[in-house]
């Protein structure tokens, strides 16, 4: 009973979902400029800072893509202070959420962002859908790897309707996208493939483009093409974007994503040679990011080299 309820929110979730991508347009003012400080992506989401004087994002930003969350975490910590000071708490724990899902404690990055949304919701506070909607957005995105919660979280849903930022609207959308992808049909993920190129063409109307949404709509894309035995068209799209990723230690775990994907691409077609180089590369880009997680996983991808070899 319990497995039919949760199949059947599924469904009406995703009808849902399609729809509103078919009746929402972002606009881009002639006049915005995204701040590029402001966003991180994991590969799997696209996670957003609290816009706050009191903290430099851009050296946050920095230290995450450097392996080096467990400073930023220790550092924030000490600095989390008391409620007193709404605004700089509510940033900084949003820090130290984002910082968990560098440290792989996805339960606890979670944790971090609701603690956050649950203070707010007691108050009056400047510019409060403003935050909500980044910390919506950041509870929603982490779900991807809480997979008891992908697919019945209402958060990103929540993030949506509060959200007045181009971008972040942006980033909401690919991130409800890729929660309800697994559980897509055929004919679904011909819609959702549609919605991700729309995103893609609404991404390029910015002069300072970051393209977080392109490359996270581009990997989530393939799935689709391999649930119809279109592998060649799934690594079409990935060569034509991978090589399009900044060199910067900010797009590491993007691009490692990537090549994974592709990787698992060529495994599928039996290119055994292509799907290795295309893993290792993955698990060398991700790894001096996620230095201090990185163990289990690193060990995991050689086993299945070692198995398709």
């Amino acid at each position: 009973m319990k497995n039919k309820i949760c199949f059947l929110i599924c469904c009406v979730t995703w009808i849902l979902f399609i729809q509103g991508c078919q009746n929402k347009q972002v606009d881009i003012p002639p006049e915005y400029v995204v701040d590029k400080s402001l966003y991180l992506s994991d590969g799997d989401g696209i996670y957003a800072f609290i816009e706050n004087e009191a903290v430099s994002h851009e050296i946050i930003g920095t230290e995450l893509s450097n392996g080096n969350a467990d400073k930023i975490k220790e550092q924030y910590e000490n600095k989390a202070g008391t409620k007193e000071d709404l605004q700089v708490y509510v940033a900084i724990q949003n820090i130290l959420g984002i910082t968990e899902i560098y440290l792989g404690d996805y339960e606890r990055a979670y944790e971090y962002f609701n603690d956050a949304i649950a203070v707010l919701d007691e108050v009056e506070l400047p510019d409060k859908n403003k935050v909500l909607s980044v910390l919506y957005n950041n509870a929603g995105a982490v779900t991807f790897n809480l997979y008891r919660l992908a697919t019945i979280d209402e958060r990103l849903e929540k993030a949506a309707e509060l959200c007045e930022d181009p971008y972040l609207r942006l980033a909401i959308s690919v991130n409800q996208s890729c929660r309800l992808r697994e559980y897509a049909t055929e004919k679904e993920y011909g819609e959702m493939i549609l919605q991700f190129k729309k995103l893609i063409e609404d991404e390029k109307q910015l002069e300072e483009n970051p393209y977080f949404v392109t490359f996270l709509a581009a990997r989530h894309m393939v799935p689709g093409y391999m649930l119809t035995g279109q592998e060649e068209k799934g690594i079409n799209v990935l060569s034509e974007y991978i090589p399009l990723i900044p060199e910067t230690e900010k797009y590491n775990l993007i691009k490692s994503a990537l090549l994974g994907q592709r990787g698992h691409c060529y495994y599928r077609l039996g290119e055994y040679d292509k799907s290795i180089q295309d893993t290792q590369e993955a698990v060398f880009l991700a790894e001096p990011t996620l230095k201090i997680v990185m163990k289990r996983e690193v060990n995991e991808v050689w086993i299945f080299l070692y198995i398709i070899t």
